[in-house]
C-alpha cells in the first residue's frame, strides 16, 4: 500500500485477548462471592464489575480499513500499510465493524 490510499479507522471488539479475560475474571468473582455471605458478595461484586467495565473497553481495539491492522486512536497513518487516514474529527473518522457488515448485507 502506498501513503496516496485514504483509509479510516474501524472499531472492532476484541473477543480473545486482556479485555475478554479481564470480563470473565469479573463475572467469576461476582458469582463466587455470592456464595461466601453478603459483606463478601459485595466487596466481590464490587471489583466484578469494576473489572466487567474495565475489559469492556480494553477489548475495543480499533483497526484500519485497507490492512485491517491494528492503530492507535491518535495516528495519522497506518504503521502496517503507510494508508492515510482521515482528518476528520477522530470520532467521525472511525466506523463500527458492524456498519460496514450491514451495508454489505443490504447491499449498499
Amino acid at each position: 500500500m502506498s501513503a496516496n490510499v485514504l483509509a479510516s479507522k474501524v472499531k472492532k471488539t476484541e473477543f480473545a485477548g486482556m479485555g475478554s479475560m479481564m470480563q470473565l475474571l469479573g463475572v467469576v468473582l461476582i458469582v463466587v462471592g455470592f456464595g461466601f455471605g453478603l459483606v463478601v458478595a459485595v466487596f466481590f461484586g464490587g471489583i466484578g464489575l469494576l473489572l466487567l467495565v474495565a475489559g469492556g473497553v480494553k477489548a475495543n481495539v480499533l483497526l484500519c480499513s485497507e490492512c485491517r491492522g491494528k492503530v492507535e486512536k491518535a495516528a495519522k497513518v497506518c504503521p502496517h500499510c503507510r494508508a492515510r487516514f482521515n482528518q476528520l474529527d477522530s470520532d467521525q473518522s472511525t466506523r463500527d465493524e458492524g456498519e460496514s457488515w450491514k451495508k454489505t448485507m443490504r447491499g449498499g
